[in-house]
């Protein structure tokens, strides 16, 4: 059977869409697509166990991402909402209302600069395939 796995280069951050655009160059990336809670549905004739019931609400993941620093800013955590897009070498593509969480800066002597931007995602994000 073939392989059909992609190699993690050619990735982009986007903030932004129309004419307000800034991008980075992605150096890692990861993405925890959020969680559906299960309540205690257990009642006075439950039996050796808690009953559990899945919720309805899921809530919306994170995305944690490095990229390299060059001559535009990082993103900063200025309490908006904007619309944040990572694009994936073979034209997938990730996208939804994020605000900024958290922004780390690594720049050590003789080496590339670097940041790690945490995004928390509201409402649903949107997996799209290249084919899309």
């Amino acid at each position: 059977m073939a392989t059909h796995a992609r190699v993690g280069t050619g990735l982009v951050l986007t903030k932004g869409q129309g004419a307000v655009v800034q991008e980075w160059g992605i150096t890692n990336f990861s993405y925890d697509d959020g969680s559906l809670p299960m309540l205690d549905g257990s009642n006075m004739s439950s039996e050796g166990y808690q009953e559990m019931v899945p919720g309805k609400l899921k809530a919306p993941g994170t995305a944690t991402i490095d990229c390299q620093l060059g001559d535009k800013a990082p993103p900063v955590r200025d309490g908006q909402l904007d619309l944040w897009t990572v694009t994936f070498n073979g034209g997938v593509v990730l996208s939804g209302q994020a605000t900024v969480t958290s922004v780390r800066i690594n720049a050590p002597v003789e080496q590339i600069q670097t940041f790690s931007v945490t995004l928390s995602f509201s409402g649903q994000t949107e997996i799209e395939d290249a084919d899309s």
